[in-house]
C-alpha cells in the first residue's frame, strides 16, 4: 500500500497485513461496480478522520479510544519490530530509529510471560541469587 505524509509530502510503500488484506478483498468483493472507496468519503484528505473513526466504532459498536490513530501505529510497529529489522520498520512508518525507540515501541506483555517461563532465564536467576546471603 502507498502512503503520503501530509507533513512531508513524501510517499512510502507500507505492507497491509493479512488479516487487513482479507477484510479489504471482502469488501471489495461486496461493493458495488461504481464504489471506490470501502470507507466512503468527501475526500481522499483525511479532513476529519477523527470524527469518522468515531462513527465507524459506533457502527461495529465498539469502543472508541482517546488516542486511537497514535495507540494502533504504537502497535503497529512493535508488532513489526518482532518480526523485522528496525532500519526496515522506520522505513516503513517514516520516521527515524530513535524517534520509533522513544515514542512508539513498547515491551508486550506476552514478552515478560515467555521471558518467566524460559527455564534457561529462571536457571540464570537462580545463579545469581544462589550465593547471595538471606
Amino acid at each position: 500500500m502507498e502512503v503520503m505524509a501530509e507533513k512531508t509530502g513524501r510517499r512510502r510503500v507500507v505492507p497491509i497485513e493479512p488479516g487487513l488484506y482479507s477484510l479489504l478483498l471482502e469488501a471489495f468483493s461486496a461493493a458495488s461496480e461504481r464504489e471506490q472507496l470501502v470507507i466512503p468519503r468527501n475526500s481522499l484528505r483525511c479532513s476529519n478522520l477523527w470524527r469518522d473513526f468515531g462513527v465507524i466504532c459506533k457502527r461495529a459498536k465498539l469502543e472508541r479510544w482517546a488516542k486511537w490513530c497514535h495507540v494502533l501505529r504504537k502497535n503497529c510497529e512493535t508488532d513489526w519490530a518482532q518480526r523485522f529489522p528496525q532500519y526496515v520498520i522506520s522505513a516503513w512508518s517514516g520516521h527515524s530509529i530513535e524517534v520509533s525507540a522513544r515514542h512508539y515501541l513498547q515491551v508486550p506483555e506476552e514478552l515478560y510471560k515467555e521471558a518467566s517461563a524460559s527455564k534457561s532465564l529462571q536457571d540464570a536467576t537462580k545463579c545469581q541469587t544462589a550465593g547471595r546471603p538471606k
